[in-house]
Parts: C-alpha cells; sequence; structure tokens
C-alpha cells in the first residue's frame, strides 16, 4: 500500500509545501517506497535529503547539519524508520508518516525528532503529525492496533493515566482531508 501511495503522497507534500518555506520530514518503512520519494522528480525542487541505511556517520551528520541550517534551501528529509531514534531535526515542525509502523512508541519517536530536544537554532515547538491513511486499507487495521497496544501499554506501564497516551493526546490518526490519498483506491 505504500507505493500505491506514492502519487497521493508527492500531491500532498507538494500542497505542503506550496507558499511556505517550512521545513518537513517524511518518514517510510519499505526500501523501494523511500527510494521512489527521494527521487521523485515532483519533489527535488524542496532539496531533498534523506537519511536511509546503511550511509556513513559522517554523511547523516552532514545531512543533518543541512537540513538544521536555518538559511539553507534543504527542506524536505525524507527518512527510514530506524532515522526515529538519535536524530535532532528541529528546523521541522511537520513530519508525514506514509507507512504506519507497528508500535506506538515508534510514533512517538518519528514525532519526536522535532520537539524532543533542544536544539542552537530553533526553541521548542510543538509537533504537526500527518499520517497518510488510504482508506479501506491495512493503514485501517495499523491505526487501530496502534490504538489499542497505546491503551494496553498506557494500562500496564502508567496504571491507566490517560495523560500518558500518546496516541490520543498528541498524534491523531486522520483522513487526509483533501482527500488526496482516497485516489489511490479507484487507480487500482
Amino acid at each position: 500500500i505504500g507505493e500505491a501511495k506514492i502519487p497521493a503522497t508527492v500531491r500532498w507534500i507538494q500542497s505542503f509545501m506550496e507558499g511556505t518555506d517550512k521545513k518537513l520530514i517524511v518518514f517510510a518503512y519499505h526500501r523501494p517506497v523511500i527510494d521512489q520519494l527521494i527521487n521523485h522528480p515532483s519533489l527535488q525542487q524542496y532539496g531533498v535529503l534523506s537519511l536511509v541505511s546503511g550511509q556513513t556517520p559522517g554523511l547523516v551528520q552532514k545531512t543533518k547539519e543541512r537540513f538544521q541550517d536555518p538559511n539553507g534551501k534543504d527542506r524536505l528529509l525524507i527518512c527510514y524508520s530506524g532515522a526515529r531514534e538519535g536524530h535532532t531535526l528541529t528546523a521541522a515542525e511537520d513530519v508525514l508518516m506514509v507507512e504506519i509502523p507497528f508500535l506506538p512508541s515508534w510514533v512517538r519517536q518519528m514525532a519526536g525528532r522535532c520537539w524532543a530536544r533542544m536544539s542552537e537554532h530553533y526553541p521548542p515547538h510543538a509537533c504537526h503529525l500527518h499520517i497518510a491513511t488510504a482508506p479501506d486499507s491495512i493503514d485501517d487495521y495499523l491505526s487501530n492496533m496502534i490504538e489499542k497496544k497505546q491503551a494496553v501499554f498506557t494500562q500496564v506501564i502508567d496504571d491507566g493515566d490517560e495523560d500518558e497516551a500518546v496516541v490520543e493526546d498528541d498524534a491523531e490518526f486522520m483522513e487526509d482531508p483533501s482527500g488526496l490519498l482516497t485516489e489511490i483506491l479507484t487507480q487500482r
């Protein structure tokens, strides 16, 4: 389903970037999805950077510095799911998950790339989490599974403290209001 969402995802990114200088972090799980986004001709105008498995530590550091540069032209960072930990990417206030992860903690960690750390150029700020879902697909199952897992984790670990439930409070699973992702079902 991740590959099927590429055309709609590209249109969503273009719409998001239009008329603004905002930066965006995009997470995907499968390598073909990541590669198609990195190499998509329509996205190159936004200065596409990437954090993918197999990169040298030096390249990872240079990529993060370019993304964090407040005067830089690189505004779009495509990441594999492993980049959810250990990277300060506070230049962005928005994260798009193209493929829904299997664990609620991954959702929190992906969103946390924006706001979890102090940085030299950017004050603390909220993170806006956007989740690309295709109706009547495995995305429905994964969204429900994440919500149920978080509820169990909250009950067991936090003794039912609802203030700690990231899925309900910090991230909403929303259908794409523009309707772009609904198109993929009629194209298949």
